[in-house]
């Protein structure tokens, strides 16, 4: 352990016998505490709205989305078989199809609520396994829904806003405004009664609200899938292959157009550009927070020259340099920097578990019912090392005239 490092630890852990210079330490260490607890546990909240909103759009969206019509059905079917058998990237992808159409739901013959609904079969709950958490009604389950022609999942949010007289209702009214075309070719809308199956949740409010699910089965007397959306959802192994899966489809399929064939990416890419930016303005007003609370301990080490001025007067007249005393200057501000730093990471893991554990619900403006959060260990490594650091060369600048004017002053 060098000398200067020794003095400074001499000075810091003498300090609580003045309760001035005491006062003055333990405030520097809680500002820097407090902006590293700030940017940690803040940093952790952006990642997991981030991570929940991907993974919750890839599992309800899939990687990649195929949009096509009815007649293309077959032939897209095809290609994604002698895909799936002759290519690399195909040996492990995943698809299911869904029909889609925008409708109407109600209780009653007076109130409608607007709503999208999606034919899905055994492979959604296949692939969207645990993504989704359906709450079934007494007597219906996976199977039994898939099996029925008149079994609906509805949205939590979206039933919740069902203009109901009695919380006991099990039936709701579909209406499908392109069912069928008349010979004259005017669009026929058809209403047809559906059982409340059950009740599903994604975590996001936005699909929430809006989606219901029906099986395959209701097609029949319901809708012509002609005048329905088809969509193909593709599962690739590995998230990271998706954009290269892509790539690898527009080239082997003259079908698939760059129009109809999105990656969950490009399909909400103003949302994801949004939070990009959102998350790199919090950053940079927390770390302009971390840099003030370290500019800060410079006063803190200009008072504690001042107060052991008498003592570095007699080490330098014993030989201490002047580079020395500047050295002792800058391990002050690291060690205060550490402390504050590892308080900091310290109490904002100790918040993070403590939000993990708690029963906390958002309001549902927010898109989420409970508060997700993801810990990076770069912004650990760069709070741990990078405020440190920052610190010690805050340090320096109390120090540049001080060494020299030492002795004279005395």
């Amino acid at each position: 352990m060098t000398l200067p490092l020794k003095i400074a630890l001499r000075f810091l852990f003498r300090a609580y016998r003045e309760k001035e210079l005491s006062l003055f330490t333990w405030v520097a260490i809680f500002g820097i505490s407090l902006s590293v607890l700030l940017f940690f546990v803040i940093d952790a909240l952006l990642n997991g709205f981030s991570e929940q909103v991907k993974e919750i759009l890839v599992g309800f969206e899939a990687p990649l989305t195929l949009e096509t019509s009815f007649s293309q059905k077959e032939n897209i079917e095809k290609d994604l078989e002698t895909f799936f058998k002759n290519h690399p990237l195909g040996k492990n992808l995943k698809f299911y199809f869904a029909y889609e159409f925008y409708g109407l739901l109600g209780a009653d013959q007076e109130h409608f609520l607007g709503m999208k609904a999606r034919i899905i079969d055994d492979k959604f709950f296949l692939l969207n396994k645990n993504r989704n958490q359906i709450y079934w009604r007494d007597g219906f389950d996976e199977e039994m829904f898939l099996a029925s022609k008149d079994a609906v999942l509805i949205g939590e949010e979206l039933y919740k806003n069902l203009p109901y007289e009695e919380l006991t209702q099990d039936r709701i009214d579909v209406v499908n405004p392109f069912s069928d075309l008349s010979p004259s070719g005017e669009l026929i809308p058809q209403s047809q009664s559906f059982e409340i199956a059950g009740i599903f949740s994604t975590g996001y409010y936005e699909i929430d609200q809006l989606y219901i699910f029906l099986p395959q089965n209701s097609l029949k007397n319901f809708a012509d899938p002609h005048l329905m959306n088809l969509n193909f959802f593709l599962y690739p192994e590995d998230l990271q292959e998706t954009e290269n899966v892509k790539l690898a489809l527009l080239e082997n399929f003259k079908g698939v157009s760059s129009l109809d064939l999105q990656t969950w990416l490009e399909k909400n890419k103003n949302l994801f550009r949004a939070m990009s930016l959102e998350k790199l303005v919090f950053l940079l007003l927390l770390f302009l927070i971390v840099i003030i609370s370290v500019i800060n301990l410079s006063s803190v080490i200009r008072i504690y020259l001042l107060n052991k001025k008498k003592a570095l007067a007699v080490l330098s007249s014993l030989g201490l340099e002047v580079s020395e005393v500047r050295k002792i200057s800058l391990w002050i501000g690291f060690l205060l920097g550490a402390l504050g730093t590892f308080f900091g990471v310290v109490f904002g893991s100790f918040l993070l578990f403590c939000i993990q554990h708690m029963s906390s619900f958002l309001p549902e403006a927010y898109g989420f019912t409970e508060i997700p959060w993801r810990l990076e260990w770069q912004t650990v490594v760069l709070l741990v090392f990078l405020t440190p650091i920052l610190a010690m060369g805050v340090s320096y600048f109390p120090t540049r005239d001080f060494g020299k004017t030492l002795i004279q002053e005395l």
